[in-house]
């Protein structure tokens, strides 16, 4: 049997060199299609696509963790995904809603991360004008890795558990 965390860090790092060549080929396809400066600031939009990278591989695994079947978790990412862009600036500009939802909006992961990534690509923000929020995310990772340890401890336990119940 292997350890908790290298079957988790086997999951997270697959899904993570899978994200990364999507990155590599998207930022190629930015620079050389679409004439976007994204190798301007290359060192800033890296650290940022890889915390982005980091933190939605981090939200799906707790979906797959969450939900028992490919069914429900497949319906689980959708409505999370929504729920995400619902609560973006890309439907409703965040200036047109009131202040106690505009208060909500700007602190979660999608928002901040494309706002990060606007400013990085587009206004050449340096690393101590967005130090703040890449910390935010951070501390987002740090927290939803903690509940997928806990998740998948939960569930071996209940395994366990139901496993052992059927045999008595």
């Amino acid at each position: 049997p292997t350890a908790d965390w290298v079957f988790i860090m086997s999951i997270f790092l697959t899904i993570i060199m899978v994200a990364l060549i999507q990155i590599v080929i998207i930022l190629l396809l930015a620079h050389f299609v679409f004439a976007l400066p994204v190798f301007a600031n290359i060192l800033n939009t890296t650290i940022v696509l890889l915390i982005s990278a980091i933190m939605f591989s981090l939200i799906g695994m707790g979906i797959g963790y969450l939900f028992n079947n490919e069914q429900t978790t497949i319906l689980g990412a959708i409505s999370i995904g929504s729920a995400f862009i619902l609560v973006s600036d890309l439907i409703l500009p965040i200036e047109s809603v009131s202040e106690g939802i505009r208060n909500f909006m700007v602190y979660t992961p999608f928002l901040l991360l494309t706002s990060l990534l606007r400013r990085t690509i587009i206004f050449d923000a340096t690393f101590m004008q967005v130090y703040k929020q890449i910390g935010l995310i951070a501390i987002y990772c740090v927290v939803l890795l903690g509940v997928i340890i806990l998740a998948h401890k939960l569930l071996r336990i209940w395994s366990v558990y139901s496993t052992t119940k059927k045999f008595k």
